[in-house]
């Protein structure tokens, strides 16, 4: 969670600047500002900044003061025929020039540095913070949109506030030196050039302000876009087996056309803003000039002064639209801060209690105890639910679909918390138990396994990093793995890719077995650990899952027999309770639900006493 920012004294001076950016959203506290806010991580480079901002006033001080002495010097020394005046404001040019570009060097790294710095702070902050999430959480997100937070918004945070404090200085710097010397040399000039320049300043800030509305549309289009190219591509065996790619490929093609409508708008902006300001640029020159002339004429003007005016007028042009940008640039850094904060001011629903104690040894004994449970703003899925599995006992649960089998598997480690009764692991409510500690000490073979693209050594020591290879090897024995392990490229060393894609469905689950065996848990969780995989890969596979359930309490959702007939004790789950439970020959004897879906394939899974559909 982001604190309210204390201003450190070495950046006090530029949160001037970062008020006026906070300033242009009306209502609220500026404290909640998420351009203020970012004042938390920019704080802690003020030195920097205040380097940078320096840096960026001499850069303003030599384009204008310098050139403006140097021109005044020069003609006049010309109109004079002072030769030796000429050619030491010949020499000085290059020097002033070398100045200003040692200064702007400056400005640029220093205000660069920070800018990286806030970004690294705020990805790892992002991410740490998205680790930290409860389940909940990312069920309502969509994942191309949160990558999308990290890998878009930070880093347009990061380029926009970079140039949002080079501009916000040197434009202003520019614009109030170069009317403090126009007044100097002729107020009367100076008044005639400050409503022209308040012509184009208009022109300028009006197409400002439709530029901010078009970027704030491709933003958001660039972040549907983003979440669809992710959700496509992770699918992309699903969209393959529907044949239906030409439909997900006119899905993206229309979000990209609403984007290049979007960035196309921008253009058409941009296009007309050039000629209209060199219009109106070149109007305010000729009235100028016209008007400068007749300042001569009645010799209250002089013509090196009338230089100097018109060459403080191109800076300030410039420096106008540099501060006529800050508004955008405030409004792209508003946006995408709103979305990086809304994510970190996101509290994860499972949390630590302050009283929370460490769970060092566990005995696996596990007791739902009248325990209700209901998804954000669903039905109830379990209602009562009271059950016990001892101490290396195996437990199965069974029933239809919809009944809270899976959800039961999520409760144990806590990714979720009930919205009644309790759950305990050896007397203790998980919920006062450190969730890290618990989970040390549970291991989950699921469905759809989950591996990382590094090797297959790194994928098995997940669990434990520390793990020898005398170790990984074991493991991988134990699981039926070594064998297809040693027969690739690289052996223990080869990179499976994302999501483990250079393997079968049956290799993969392997390497998740033997993950879980690495990391020796107490309790263990099959959930439709084989319901994938054909009959050859499910005998490989139900082999080293009989390894594995060896002396640990173990819980199995599982629609085949041959699985569930493994289980010292079966639980028929129905309306959220236990229905019934046994041994499957006891349960087949009481001719109940479970003889029921005995009879009709337990669920479905399974066809006429238990042989495999």
């Amino acid at each position: 969670m982001v604190v309210k920012p204390r201003p450190k004294k070495a950046g006090a001076g530029v949160l001037l600047l970062w008020r006026l950016l906070c300033a242009r959203r009306p209502g609220g506290d500026v404290a909640h500002d998420p351009v203020w806010r970012l004042w938390d991580y920019t704080r802690l480079h003020g030195r920097r900044i205040v380097l940078g901002c320096l840096c960026g006033v001499l850069v303003a001080a030599f384009a204008v003061l310098g050139n403006a002495v140097l021109i005044k010097k020069m003609v006049d020394a010309l109109q004079q025929g002072n030769l030796r005046v000429v050619t030491l404001c010949a020499l000085c040019t290059p020097v002033v020039f070398l100045l200003k570009g040692v200064s702007y060097y400056g400005q640029v790294y220093l205000l660069s540095s920070v800018a990286e710095r806030v970004a690294e702070r705020l990805r790892n902050t992002l991410f740490g913070h998205m680790q930290g999430l409860s389940l909940g959480f990312f069920e309502n997100r969509k994942t191309g949109g949160l990558t999308a937070t990290i890998a878009s918004d930070v880093p347009l945070l990061q380029q926009t506030v970079t140039v949002a404090l080079m501009e916000g200085v040197i434009g202003p710097a520019t614009v109030v030196g170069g009317v403090v010397v126009m007044l100097y040399l002729n107020w009367r000039m100076a008044l005639v050039t400050i409503v022209s320049l308040l012509l184009i300043g208009t022109a300028i800030s009006a197409a400002g302000r439709r530029m901010r509305r078009a970027g704030e549309a491709i933003q958001k289009s660039l972040s549907d876009t983003s979440a669809l190219a992710t959700e496509a591509l992770s699918a992309i065996r699903v969209i393959q087996s529907f044949g239906a790619e030409e439909r997900e490929a006119q899905r993206f093609r229309e979000e990209s056309r609403r984007t290049y409508h979007g960035s196309m708008r921008v253009v058409r902006i941009n296009a007309a803003l050039r000629p209209t300001v060199e219009l109106l640029g070149a109007t305010s020159v000729a009235f100028i000039l016209w008007y400068g002339g007749f300042e001569i004429a009645n010799e209250r003007l002089a013509l090196s002064s009338l230089m100097v005016i018109f060459s403080i007028t191109l800076s300030i042009t410039q420096g106008i639209q540099q501060v006529s940008r800050l508004s955008m640039y405030r409004d792209r850094i508003y946006g995408a801060a709103q979305r990086i904060f809304s994510v970190l001011d996101t509290q994860s629903e499972i949390r630590d209690a302050p009283t929370a104690v460490e769970l060092d040894q566990v005995a696996g004994h596990i007791a739902f105890d009248n325990v209700h449970f209901a998804y954000a703003g669903g039905e109830p899925v379990l209602d009562g639910l009271t059950f016990e599995a001892q101490p290396g006992e195996a437990v199965a649960l069974v029933g239809p679909s919809g009944v809270g089998k899976s959800t039961v598997a999520t409760l144990i480690p806590r990714f979720y918390d009930v919205t009644g009764g309790a759950v305990r692991v050896d007397g203790h409510d998980v919920r006062q138990v450190t969730t890290r500690s618990l989970r040390a000490h549970i291991g989950i073979v699921a469905q759809e396994t989950i591996l990382f693209s590094g090797t297959i050594r790194e994928n098995i020591a997940y669990g434990r990093p520390d793990a020898t290879d005398a170790e990984i090897t074991e493991a991988a024995r134990a699981a039926n793995a070594h064998a297809f392990i040693v027969q690739q490229p690289d052996g223990y060393d080869t990179v499976v890719g994302e999501r483990g894609v250079t393997l079968s469905g049956g290799q993969r689950q392997r390497i998740a077995i033997a993950r879980a065996l690495l990391k020796d848990p107490r309790i263990l969780i099959l959930d439709e650990a084989t319901s994938a995989l054909d009959a050859e890969s499910e005998a490989l596979v139900q082999e080293a899952l009989d390894k594995l359930m060896q002396g640990r309490t173990t819980i199995i959702i599982a629609h085949r027999l041959s699985t569930v007939r493994k289980a010292n004790r079966i639980l028929v789950l129905g309306n959220g309770r236990v229905q019934e439970q046994g041994s499957h020959e006891e349960l087949v004897r009481r001719n109940g639900i479970y003889a029921r879906l005995y009879e009709a394939g337990l669920g479905g899974a399974v066809g006429d006493r238990g042989n495999p559909e």
